[in-house]
């Protein structure tokens, strides 16, 4: 090899490297990191390269790295997501309340789902269309509150298909998140699609998989796929279509055979099933008001409850199993509440001890590190002075508030009745209040619009369990192992809890 040729080598070589570097600097200043380069970072710096290993800190370590950058900055610092930083807030309550006063215009609660979620890649137009969404769901949770007995028959039904020994003697293990996705996907499947498509285990088996499949899709994109290639990656990912393609078989001849479909004359003078209302509410809307649309949005309102009430109550459900000293309890206050007024919402109003118990759960067991993240729609100065600009993503932490004995006494501590005490010293502390020490829905006006029928659901099963069930965790198991995926899920997701058939109860 000549010297001219080993000269022109180290040339291109040097040229490689320095044009490398060029292009680290700057996609470095080009990017988020430059603009928030004013607020300190958890982990390493905000250098786009680096910040892959703040994420990898995360997901072996992010409790503690969390709670050191806390206690070390005790103001506003930035923890690296799979895409993107995320501005953690400081101050607990009252960040909360100044966020809950931020209209939808200036921090979108809405735009901070998609971004993380690509559900207009998932489901289409349709899961962007939030105002409709939240029409449908209040629709939905009135008649839910008007079904209630039949929504505690599938709930019998479904339990009794999971548990086959009908033995009172005999202890037998169940995989928690199965037991849940099937009660929940049930339960939820009969207010919408009704009694004889929910008992389908085969649709169940598409609802699981579709939610299932969002995720999936969801963090394929995030890894692997830049931002400026989202808008066409639906053309090239598969993702949920092949779950929809088969949805489309069960909801089709349900749709059509429906006098609303059909615009039957009759259609008025016909009480209207869930289905019904959501053809009717479809009409005038060109995207839903089609056979695929329809089957997106009934995909959709599963998915919105296997994703959240599911999990809410798998948490729920594991801490009734790890406190049994509140069994009793819970169970004596349930049994009363339904003798006097049947199986009816009025009777879930009362149980606000079952409902403190659920609060606590959420509390020490949180399924989300963050809670009412926010993408910022327009630059915002916090109120301790800290800039904030446009496009970037707010949150809260959720233990740092849930664990702070300034705002929880004894936070350290199970207290099942704890809500259930603070609701007798008049403080509007309820599953669903809007308060900013307890957030598992949202806050302000941009609160999960499905919060009612959520918890509403959540009792109901917990009630039928407490009645009809025994429960306990198995031997030496003190808690469940945990899905930890960067900042935004902790979920209890491994586990199994040991259950025995009661006396029958009514």
């Amino acid at each position: 090899m000549t010297n001219i040729e080993i000269s022109l080598g180290n040339a291109t070589l040097q040229i490689c490297l320095s044009s490398g570097f060029a292009l680290l600097v700057y996609l470095f200043f080009i990017s988020e990191s430059w603009k928030l380069r004013h607020i300190p970072t958890a982990g390493f710096s905000g250098w786009p390269v680096l910040s892959i290993v703040s994420i990898i800190q995360l997901i072996l370590n992010g409790d503690n790295l969390l709670l050191e950058c806390h206690h070390r900055y005790k103001k506003p610092f930035k923890i690296a997501s799979l895409n993107e930083w995320i501005v953690i807030l400081h101050d607990g309550v009252e960040d909360i309340r100044d966020t809950m006063s931020l209209s939808s215009s200036v921090a979108s609660a809405a735009e901070f789902l998609d971004r993380i979620f690509h559900l207009g890649h998932s489901i289409g137009k349709i899961a962007l269309d939030h105002q409709h969404t939240k029409v449908i769901i209040q629709r939905f949770t009135r008649d839910a509150a008007s079904n209630i007995l039949e929504l505690r028959n599938e709930a019998e039904a479904a339990m009794n298909d999971i548990i086959m020994s009908d033995s009172e003697n005999e202890w037998e293990g169940y995989d928690l998140e199965h037991l849940c996705e099937q009660v929940v996907g049930r339960v939820t499947a009969r207010m919408i699609v009704g009694e004889t498509l929910c008992k389908n285990q085969r649709f169940l088996h598409i609802c699981n998989q579709f939610t299932t499949q969002v995720f999936k899709t969801a963090m394929f994109m995030n890894l692997m796929v830049p931002p400026i290639l989202w808008p066409i990656s639906r053309y090239f990912l598969k993702g949920t279509k092949p779950s929809i393609d088969i949805m489309r078989e069960f909801v089709e001849p349900i749709i059509k055979e429906s006098p609303y479909w059909n615009e039957s004359e009759n259609s008025e003078q016909m009480s209207p099933t869930p289905l019904d209302w959501l053809i009717s509410l479809a009409k005038g809307h060109e995207d839903e008001y089609t056979i695929d649309g329809l089957t997106k949005r009934v995909l959709f309102l599963v998915f919105s409850s296997l994703s959240t009430t599911g999990m809410q109550f798998r948490i729920s459900l594991y801490n009734l199993a790890s406190h049994p000293e509140y069994i009793p309890l819970l169970r004596e206050d349930v049994t009363n509440i339904l003798l006097e007024d049947g199986w009816s919402k009025s009777s879930f109003d009362k149980m606000v001890k079952l409902e403190s118990f659920i609060q606590e759960s959420h509390r020490t067991t949180p399924a989300s590190r963050i809670m009412s993240p926010r993408v910022m729609l327009k630059d915002h100065t916090l109120r301790d002075g800290t800039p904030i600009p446009q496009g970037t993503v707010i949150a809260h932490w959720t233990e740092g508030m849930n664990t702070d004995d300034r705002v929880f006494e004894n936070a350290q501590k199970f207290d099942g009745l704890r809500f259930y005490d603070m609701f007798r010293n008049g403080q509007k502390v309820g599953l669903t209040n809007l308060n900013p020490r307890f957030v598992l829905f949202g806050i302000g006006r941009q609160a999960c619009p499905g919060r009612f029928f959520a918890s509403l659901e959540m009792k109901l099963l917990l009630a039928y369990v407490l009645l009809n069930f025994d429960i306990k965790t198995l031997p030496l198991q003190n808690n469940m192992k945990r899905r930890k995926l960067t900042i935004f899920n902790t979920t209890p997701a491994q586990g199994q809890i040991l259950l025995r058939r009661r006396e029958k109860s009514d």
